[in-house]
């Protein structure tokens, strides 16, 4: 089974941050922790996001994001 549908199974085909639908179009694996801080990609790592949610991730740890959404700021609490 690939990357994608291993995924999209432990996910129910949602966005990990804002919990939107995805299709195949619109879904991007995430690394939690950016790969310039945490080099090795590794299951516990990745999430699948929509392409909105990564690019405001950017390289940041979801914890220190400043300014988000309040659905992510939702998602990310600890």
């Amino acid at each position: 089974m690939g990357d994608f549908k291993r995924l999209k199974k432990r996910t129910n085909g949602c966005c990990y941050y804002c919990g939107k639908k995805l299709n195949n179009k619109s879904m991007t694996k995430d690394h939690i922790f950016p790969q310039s801080i945490f080099r090795k990609t590794l299951s516990f790592n990745i999430r699948l996001s929509c392409k909105e949610c990564n690019l405001l991730k950017a390289n940041m740890i979801p914890l220190y994001l400043k300014s988000c959404p309040e659905t992510l700021i939702k998602k990310w609490a600890i």
